[in-house]
């Protein structure tokens, strides 16, 4: 239904024009809505994993379609002309063209006259979003003191409920309707089916085979419960594979999911080689030591990366000299700290006591695992080929036979635990670098108020800066922290941030191909007024803001401006043919694309109607609810509100 909307416009406007000249039109409204979609492929997969396929689906046919729109209709009509409408029909209709144009008239001319009324009505619609706003903020924060004697005052207080519901519009129902709907769903935006989830992470150094033969052992052991329907396994990685288990309809309600539950948790204590996490009935389990992520950080950066290692600890150390610092731990900005390695600290008079070195050492230790390759040449199909030779079944040593074997000297023969020990530590899974520099993080925890962090972060990189050498330095390792932590008031995040993304791809797709930035502006303002209808379509099928609603922003904002950009595109085309712009100008384009306008939003809004029909996934639910009510208020705002912000108030 999306993609035959070009189809519509061009055959309409060849049928009375017998020219092409819509296909700048057609090429705006196409380029908005792939840009639109385009966004998607930059979200995380968790996201809009949903959404992938069908967005590569329509780029790719709406790519064909311009084609389509240009080459084939053309031809296909001169070839397949359609009929003459009938003379007498054609009259009757440019009567009530006549009887209608002098309504829209003097309404345009009212709309003008009161204009900024209607703008402020459109303001209001969508909402002013002080009912994000939390009740107080930290003293220490640098505006806290004017914004808690405002918005903490108790007379502010006391308004709040009156002062929300009067400018909160419907951007208010919206959010306390996605409110309402994580509530009954748990603290979940989807309403699925009872699942149990569990997520199986094994340290640096596994193999794809020992991951696959855990989820085996658990595959095996599920198939003896009745009560399930399915289960499915997803090995991600050698670190990391999850498992997902469904239940059939009739043991979805009863006890049978936290029974399979507790004894799935009991057998995943067995299998030693790996940390389990199961979610999803009743609260959460995890057998996993892995620390938490800290929250302050520090990025130290330079030009050598083995230096820069060496600095990054003597940061480390430097901030361990503050009694309020704890849990230091040297690794990369947003990684989680989960993978470990294993390290050998020698003492090495001892090693020297026992007759041996630190090379002597290593080769010891490198035939303790029988993991060295034999190579030789055999002559296979009429060629010498070289041949690596292994072992079958590698000898995997334990760290108690690396601790305890007897190794042998010079002279002598000694054990590993006489000249050293093995400590565990992080290892580091990829060494970063932005703009020809390597970087490093030191995270840890800071027990004190904000200002006394910033202090202490300020005297530390100070005292770094000032004994590193040139081409070192250390930064705040966020310095978008503040921006991120507006973002997350109240559940608003970064999906407002790709909302807005998309609104501007827009504006620029359309300041380019119209050749106007006002143009593009107005085409820009279309859009959010047209997301008040898919507030209230949310709010009125009682749907919170999950996937199907955020990929229905995207997907709206560039099929909302497809209308006016038609209607644009043929008022632009009519003032380059002398004709004079104003009200009539507008009046003729407007007649000449509102019928095709108008199909081409029916089409789509058939389009989307099997997605509420029967049992459907909650994500298509949401992206066909948000869609179509986004859609059917768009008709209105475009008769309304556009030649209010096109149209100068003498024209």
């Amino acid at each position: 239904s999306i993609i035959i909307d070009s189809v519509i416009v061009m055959t309409d406007h060849y049928r009375h024009y017998r020219d092409r000249r819509a296909f700048l039109a057609i090429l705006a409204a196409t380029l908005t809505t792939m840009g639109a979609l385009a966004v998607i492929f930059n979200l995380d997969a968790s996201l809009m994993k949903e959404m992938w396929g069908f967005s590569i689906v329509i780029i790719i046919n709406l790519g064909i379609s311009l084609a389509v729109a240009a080459f084939f209709v053309p031809a296909l009509m001169e070839k397949i002309p359609l009929k003459a409408r009938d003379p007498a029909r054609r009259a009757r209709a440019l009567r009530r063209v006549a009887r209608f144009n002098r309504y829209y008239r003097a309404e345009i001319r009212l709309a003008i006259r009161y204009r900024r009324w209607l703008l402020a009505v459109a303001i209001l619609g969508f909402g002013l979003p002080l009912f994000l706003l939390p009740d107080n903020v930290p003293r220490e924060k640098w505006y806290g003191k004017y914004y808690n004697a405002v918005f903490a005052s108790e007379t502010y207080l006391a308004m709040k409920p009156y002062v929300n519901k009067a400018l909160g519009g419907a951007s208010r129902l919206f959010a306390e309707g996605d409110e309402a709907a994580r509530g009954r769903a748990g603290g979940s935006r989807e309403q699925e089916r009872t699942r149990l989830t569990l997520t199986m992470t094994m340290p640096h150094g596994a193999t794809i085979r020992q991951m696959n033969e855990a989820f085996v052992l658990l595959e095996n052991f599920l198939t003896g419960f009745e009560e399930i329907e399915t289960f499915t396994t997803t090995i991600n990685s050698a670190n990391r594979g999850n498992l997902l288990i469904l239940f059939k309809k009739a043991h979805e309600e009863g006890g049978a999911p936290e029974l399979v539950k507790n004894e799935l948790i009991r057998y995943a204590n067995t299998i030693g080689n790996g940390d389990s996490e199961v979610q999803g009935v009743g609260r959460g389990f995890s057998n996993r030591t892995g620390e938490e992520t800290r929250r302050e950080s520090l990025k130290i950066v330079g030009y050598n990366y083995r230096k820069l290692l060496l600095h990054a600890e003597d940061l480390k150390r430097a901030l361990e000299q503050n009694v309020r610092v704890k849990n230091t731990l040297v690794g990369h900005e947003r990684e989680t700290p989960r993978v470990k390695e294993f390290g050998l600290e020698t003492d090495k008079e001892r090693l020297a006591r026992a007759g041996s070195n630190t090379s002597n050492l290593l080769s010891n230790l490198y035939s303790l695992t029988y993991s060295g390759n034999a190579t030789t040449r055999a002559y296979l199909n009429d060629a010498y080929t070289p041949v690596a030779i292994r072992p079958r079944r590698k000898v995997e040593a334990s760290l108690w036979d690396i601790r305890n074997r007897p190794l042998r000297g010079d002279k002598s023969v000694y054990r590993l635990q006489d000249v050293g020990e093995i400590v565990e530590t992080r290892a580091f899974e990829a060494i970063r670098r932005e703009n020809q520099e390597y970087e490093v993080t030191v995270h840890y925890d800071f027990i004190g108020a904000y200002a006394l962090s910033e202090r202490v972060k300020k005297r530390v990189i100070e005292e770094m800066d000032a004994k590193m050498e040139v081409g070192f330095r250390v930064k705040t390792a966020d310095p978008y922290a503040w921006y991120r932590s507006m973002m997350k008031i109240r559940g608003v995040d970064a999906r407002i941030v790709y909302i807005v993304l998309v609104l501007g791809i827009v504006f620029f797709l359309c300041a380019i191909l119209l050749e106007s930035l006002r143009q593009a502006w107005i085409v820009l303002c279309i859009a959010p007024i047209s997301f008040i209808g898919c507030f209230l379509g949310a709010w009125l099928w009682g749907n919170g803001f999950d996937q199907g609603y955020l990929a229905a922003f995207i997907l709206l904002s560039g099929l909302s401006v497809n209308a006016v950009l038609y209607i644009l595109n043929d008022y632009n085309i009519k003032t380059r043919k002398k004709r004079p712009p104003g009200t009539t100008t507008y009046l003729r384009a407007y007649h000449a694309k509102i019928i095709p306008v108008v199909l081409t939003i029916t089409s789509t809004l058939l389009g989307f109607l099997p997605f509420l029909v029967g049992e459907i996934n909650p994500f298509w639910r949401s992206l066909a609810v948000g869609t179509m009510s986004g859609l059917l208020f768009s008709l209105p705002v475009l008769v309304v509100y556009l030649p209010v912000m096109l149209l100068k108030k003498k024209s």
